[in-house]
């Protein structure tokens, strides 16, 4: 059980010139991070997989013959799948360097972010999503 818990000496501390200070953390709470990100990027992955593929489905449906979604959609749907994809791949490794999880986690929660808001922008301009009006005269 103590070979499991490793905490840093005064000198295997980080180095001023990383700002993330998550290498000064012991190693259990490390692992729970890199976990933790690897869930919330596998969750991610998985439900945007099956809303972009549903969404699809549905378009298909409605439209009565084959097309594929508009390719602007298309890419920035894989690309935020792929990369969480990558996160969470990398996350269950346990070679990461400290510094690099910082990086991965905020360029992930950035690649996410964009990855809904471009499916998502415009949304409040299609004629779906009209009110009827009643005439009063």
């Amino acid at each position: 059980m103590a070979a499991d818990f490793n905490v840093r000496t005064e000198n295997e501390r980080s180095n001023p010139s990383d700002p993330s200070n998550f290498a000064d953390l012991d190693s259990r709470t490390q692992q729970g991070a890199y976990r933790g990100l690897a869930a919330a990027a596998t969750i991610y992955a998985a439900v945007f997989f099956l809303g972009y593929v549903s969404d699809w489905f549905i378009h298909v449906a409605a439209d009565g013959h084959f097309h594929f979604l508009p390719l602007f959609d298309t890419v920035t749907s894989l690309i935020a799948i792929g990369y969480s994809g990558f996160v969470a791949y990398r996350c269950h490794k346990t070679d990461c360097t400290a510094c690099f999880f910082q990086r991965m986690a905020t360029v992930f929660l950035v690649v996410s972010s964009l990855g809904i808001a471009v499916q998502a922008w415009g949304w409040e301009g299609t004629s779906r999503f009209e009110i009827e009006t009643v005439s009063w005269v």
